[in-house]
């Protein structure tokens, strides 16, 4: 049995979108009338749109949580601006040869 790399099942859906979008393309082009062109586009959209239409995410509010209140934090790491800051005054301090 044979696996196809996912790249090139990339590759693939995404020459058959580009083909899709040159025979839209193609069509639209093909109606030299500027309504009916957007007729088209509103059809398209209104019959295709809703295809795939995802499902409604819920969402649910919590409450805050002390536990994660990240207050003091800061404390657990090193804030290296201020290494940097030294460093840059001991090169600015020193003088060309």
């Amino acid at each position: 049995m044979s696996i196809t790399p996912l790249s090139v099942i990339r590759r693939d859906l995404l020459a058959e979108e580009l083909e899709a979008m040159a025979a839209v393309g193609r069509a639209l082009d093909s109606l030299s009338d500027g309504p009916a062109r957007q007729r088209v586009l509103r059809w398209a959209a209104e019959r295709y749109a809703n295809a795939e239409k995802p499902a409604p995410v819920e969402v649910s509010t919590i409450g805050s949580d002390a536990s994660l209140d990240l207050e003091g934090l800061d404390e657990f790491f090193d804030d290296g601006r201020e290494r940097a800051r030294e460093g840059l005054e001991l090169v600015a301090s020193k003088k060309p040869a």
